[in-house]
This record gives structure tokens, sequence and C-alpha cells, in this order.
């Protein structure tokens, strides 16, 4: 009896350290579950809100302005300017939706055109003495509606661009479990 009390208490002991062991490693699962939820990072450019119909990018821009238009985020207004026999130039105008500044508007005439999204949890890195743990994870940036109503780009695009960006983050172990620093 007692040697059957023995191995059921030296169980038991075997079994709760392995579930605190556990609980005190971070997984790339989890990470990539927390992450996911609470990463927050955003491109944000000034928007084109005029141009005219000489622009060489006129068909494009007026593609994009219809759509954002059909979306609820823009109103379009074009004004005829001058030209004689039929033909002429207009000036298009484009004037926000109170919709597209609330979703969008971050300050200083810039509007958010995308949003980072993570990809890939690259390494993990636990400090066992201070319960915190150091993600490395990749991300990409996914645009939104506003992305091609983006203004002139002057010189290398790297906000917002396709390309893979790195990143680290820093998470703690709590008595709940692991949260994200802010």
């Amino acid at each position: 009896m007692k040697q059957l009390l023995k191995l059921s208490f030296f169980t038991f002991l075997l079994i709760s350290t392995h579930a605190c062991k556990s609980q005190t490693k971070l997984s790339s699962e989890k990470a990539m579950t927390i992450l996911t939820k609470n990463f927050k990072v955003s491109c944000s450019k000034r928007l084109l809100f005029s141009f005219n119909s000489y622009n060489k990018q006129y068909n494009t821009n007026m593609r994009n302005a219809t759509s954002a238009e059909k979306n609820g985020l823009v109103t379009i207004n074009k004004r005829f300017i001058s030209g004689i026999g039929g033909g002429g130039r207009y000036e298009i105008t484009l004037r926000p939706t109170e919709a597209m500044k609330s979703e969008y508007f971050v300050g200083n005439k810039k509007y958010r055109i995308a949003d980072g999204v993570v990809t890939e949890i690259l390494g993990i890195s636990h400090d066992k003495n201070t319960n915190k743990a150091t993600v490395r994870f990749s991300y990409k940036y996914r645009t939104n509606d506003l992305y091609y109503l983006r203004g002139k780009i002057h010189g290398k695009r790297v906000a917002c661009s396709t390309e893979t960006f790195e990143d680290e983050a820093t998470f703690t172990l709590y008595d709940t479990g692991w949260r994200l620093d802010k």
C-alpha cells in the first residue's frame, strides 16, 4: 500500500512539474495567436485628392477614384476647365467621406493605406529569470481600399511595399498566461 501511495505521489509530482514547465515556455503557435490579435503597425501616406484630365495617369486615377466612390470613401467632383470643339480639360477633385475620415485618417493630412500582418514566427528566446520571452517575427503590409489613392511616390518606396519586414516583441508570463508587452 505504501508503495502504491509513493508511486501515486511521484506520478502526481511528475505530471504537475511537466504542466508547469509547459506553461512557462511560449510556443510559436501561442506567440502567433497573440501577435495576430495585438500587433498593430500601419503605413500611412498623403492621398491624391485632385488631378486633371491631361495627367498621364488620368485613366488609372479615375478608375481608382471611382472604385473608392463605390465603396463610400470619397465623392468625385468633375469640373470643366478649358477646351474647344468637344475636347477639354477637366479637374477632378476627391472629397473624403466621414466614414473614410473616421476609419483611415491618422493625422497630419495622412491616411492609413496598409496594415501589418504577422506572417511567421522566426524564433523565441526565453529568459527564465524574468519570466519574459523575446519573439522575432516577420510581417508584410496588407493594403486597404485607399492604397491606390496615395499621392506621388518620390524615390524608393520602402514603406507599404510588398517585401517582408522583421521585428521583435517582448512577452511576459503572468499567472493567467503569456501577454504581449506594450
